[in-house]
């Protein structure tokens, strides 16, 4: 009995974090021929700065890339 509720416990664990995997990637844009890096952004972050871009102190919007393999 003490067996079952170890793997009972063990797939119920395994069962939660998989629901909960957020989508995050890293993101940069490119100035002057080098990238910039912005950090990691998830879920929702990650939708809006890929849609919106990168707004500098400037007030330049750029392009943002993110989740790109080198």
């Amino acid at each position: 009995m003490k067996k079952l509720a170890i793997i009972f416990a063990a797939v119920s664990v395994f069962g939660f974090t998989a629901c909960n995997k957020s989508t995050c990637h890293e993101c940069h844009y490119d100035l002057n021929g080098a990238e910039v890096e912005l950090g990691e952004y998830c879920d929702d972050d990650l939708t809006q700065i890929e849609a919106d871009g990168y707004t500098d102190s400037t007030g330049t919007t750029h392009t943002v890339h993110c989740g790109e393999e080198h």
